[in-house]
């Protein structure tokens, strides 16, 4: 498991790395795709397999990121009510 992450460490490292690059700078192009398109399929390829890597991380993401979200949820709905 720990040489998949960090396999993965690497594969994100060169994908950031080759999507920042300007295609000038690049001596073949891997694909003759859209460049966009080449984007989305190389960082959904990534966050997959970090699904793969980190199934529990999925959730604390959620509840930590969208924290404040549900706070401010259930407090209008205790308003809501009050009033």
């Amino acid at each position: 498991m720990v040489l998949m992450r960090g396999a993965w460490v690497l594969a994100m490292l060169a994908v950031t790395v080759l999507a920042l690059l300007p295609v000038e700078h690049l001596q073949l192009p891997v694909f003759d795709w859209w460049d966009k398109a080449q984007h989305t399929l190389a960082f959904t390829v990534l966050t997959a397999w970090a699904l793969l890597l980190w199934p529990l991380a999925v959730l604390r993401v959620v509840f930590i990121t969208h924290k404040p979200t549900f706070v401010l949820a259930f407090m209008r709905f205790e308003l809501n009510k009050v009033a």
